[in-house]
C-alpha cells in the first residue's frame, strides 16, 4: 500500500491525457460524466462510440497498432453463452445493447511507457 497514492496519481494523469486525446475534435465518442468523481483510479479508458461501424473502425486502428482492446464489461450479459445455457429469460435492454455494440476499452496502467501512450493517443485521434 505504500505506493498506492503514487499509482492512483499516475492512473489519473494517464486517464486525463488519453481522455483529452479521445475528445480532441472528435464526435465519435460519448463524453464521460465525471463531475461527481473526486479521485479516479481507472484500470482502462472506456470508449462508447457513436455506432458499431465507428467502434469497428477504432478497434481496427488499435489492433493494427498492436494495442489490445476489449469489449466493455457493462454490455448486455444476456448475449453471453452461459445465459442461454442457463435458460434465463431475455428482456429488452437497449442501453446494454448499445454498450455491447458500440463500446470497448483500452488499457490504462501506471506503467504505460511514453511510447505506448503516444501509440494509444495516435489511435484516438481522428
Amino acid at each position: 500500500l505504500p505506493l498506492m497514492d503514487e499509482a492512483i496519481a499516475k492512473r489519473e494523469a494517464i486517464y486525463e491525457r488519453l481522455y483529452a486525446a479521445m475528445m480532441s475534435g472528435s464526435h465519435d465518442f460519448t463524453p464521460h460524466k465525471r463531475d461527481h468523481i473526486k479521485r479516479l483510479s481507472a484500470f482502462c479508458l472506456p470508449m462508447l462510440c457513436a455506432d458499431n461501424a465507428t467502434r469497428t473502425r477504432y478497434i481496427k486502428r488499435f489492433t493494427d497498432a498492436g494495442v489490445e482492446v476489449r469489449p466493455l464489461i457493462a454490455g448486455n450479459i444476456q448475449r453471453h453463452p452461459f445465459w442461454k445455457k442457463a435458460g434465463l429469460s431475455v428482456t429488452q435492454t437497449p442501453v446494454a445493447d448499445c454498450m455491447s455494440h458500440c463500446g470497448f476499452y483500452a488499457p490504462l496502467r501506471p506503467d504505460l511507457t511514453e511510447e505506448e501512450l503516444t501509440i494509444i493517443e495516435g489511435c484516438l485521434r481522428d
